[in-house]
């Protein structure tokens, strides 16, 4: 008795969430039917090796809902140029619906990048979907490597 009495004289804390880290060699090819050819997957990163245009890829990206006070939802995008390439990607929100609520798009042109993209709460609803949408150069000149949800 005198252990359940003490126990619960301590006010629980909320649980915390972890990051959720998410390697690119599972995305997929956006807008098939502009592809002439299939991406290239490493065993850490997906890239673009064909010779002369750019390439499209999708990937689904695993989050928790937001904490209660959020006020945005936030991901690191990582990946590598090189040869002074220029990598285009864009985090999107739809919601269940299939409606875009949002998106945050940059073009990532230093040789590593690890870049910081938030999208306002309101855009990212608790049954929102999210998703990454990158362009690669050709030439295997840009990779992406991963993406980490931040909770």
């Amino acid at each position: 008795m005198f252990a359940v009495v003490l126990l619960s004289a301590f006010p629980s804390l909320p649980a915390r969430a972890t990051n959720i880290n998410y390697g690119t060699n599972e995305c997929q090819v956006a807008f098939y039917a502009l592809a002439t050819y299939a991406p290239e997957y490493t065993n850490n990163g997906v890239m673009n090796g064909g010779a002369s245009q750019n390439f499209h890829i999708v990937c689904s990206l695993p989050r928790s809902p937001l904490a209660a006070g959020a006020t945005v939802a936030a991901f690191y995008v990582d990946g590598d140029n090189l040869n002074g390439a220029t990598t285009q990607c864009g985090v999107f929100s739809y919601d269940y619906t299939g409606t875009l609520l949002g998106a945050f798009i940059f073009d990532a042109t230093e040789p590593h990048f690890d870049r910081y993209v938030a999208l306002p709460a309101a855009q990212v609803t608790y049954y929102a979907y999210t998703y990454l949408i990158c362009t690669l150069p050709p030439g295997g000149n840009g990779i992406v490597r991963g993406v980490t949800s931040l909770q």
